[in-house]
């Protein structure tokens, strides 16, 4: 009767184990990447695009970033890009450029880079000085990104491990994962691709 039982039991454990490992428990390798991450992805193609199309030769430094988080516990994973944080890359991008789009602006205009020439363009606008000029087109910038009316585009879904590989999968949605030897992953389709991730300390 024991051994009946034992066997009884054995068996009771197998079923649950591979029950719970079909409605998604979280197995040892995942557990073993869960934690809060961060990534940084690099934006500025986005107004470069636009300096190209307009052909303004703007000389600017820096760049824009756009910031995104990666949670993953229990088996579960939640993506989400920063919009306030991708605001912020932005404006401080324009502030730190403003004179130099400006003046390529004008400069595709016809007219010359120097204060002279930048008085003659204004004679032919209603702005009083080129600061005036100068906030105007970065608040334009500003509003043609849209930024009051983006959202933050968080995926949420369950993911699973398989040797370096990470699957994500949303109801309607899969994209792929890989841990890197330094414990960073790298994500492809989530968004933008591909995304770096580090571990937030």
């Amino acid at each position: 009767m024991r051994i009946r039982n034992s066997v009884i039991v054995s068996a009771i454990s197998v079923i649950l184990c591979t029950s719970f490992l079909l409605s998604g428990c979280t197995s040892a390798a995942a557990k073993k990447i869960e934690g809060d991450y961060k990534a940084e992805y690099d934006s500025t193609y986005i107004l470069e695009s636009i300096f190209e199309q307009q052909a303004y030769d703007v000389k600017a430094e820096g760049v824009i970033i756009t910031p995104y988080s990666l949670s993953l516990k229990d088996g579960k994973f939640t993506i989400e890009m920063d919009v306030d944080g991708y605001n912020k890359s932005f404006v401080e991008y324009i502030d730190n450029n403003i004179d130099a789009i400006t003046t390529a602006m004008i400069v595709s205009y016809g007219y010359g880079d120097d204060e002279e020439s930048k008085e003659e363009f204004l004679t032919y606008t209603t702005f009083n000085t080129f600061e005036e000029f100068k906030e105007y087109i970065k608040q334009d910038f500003i509003a043609t990104m849209g930024f009051d009316s983006m959202t933050s585009q968080t995926k949420t879904g369950k993911y699973s491990v398989s040797g370096k590989n990470i699957k994500f999968k949303q109801s309607d949605y899969e994209f792929t994962g890989t841990i890197n030897s330094d414990g960073t992953l790298t994500v492809e389709g989530a968004d933008v691709s591909p995304l770096e991730f580090s571990l937030v300390k």
